[in-house]
């Protein structure tokens, strides 16, 4: 195993109580965490609402749980 490759990265979704990457889902993962970054998005009726990429403050500026506004 190379730690050092330069491999594209590898984007994790949570999905209830899976794990969804590369077109597939999983139950459990087994992985070396090299870098994370939160991204929280709020989707109301199918449309992108807002998102966080600290997982923290919204696009608007407003600090809360899901984004809302």
């Amino acid at each position: 195993m190379n730690y050092f490759a330069n491999d594209a990265p590898s984007f994790v979704a949570v999905k209830g109580e899976r794990f969804a990457f590369d077109g597939n889902e999983h139950a459990t993962l087994r992985v070396m965490i090299q870098k994370i970054q939160p991204v929280r998005k709020l989707f109301k009726n199918g449309e992108l609402i807002c998102y966080s990429m600290d997982g923290r403050i919204s696009t608007h500026g407003k600090y809360c749980l899901f984004c809302d506004d």
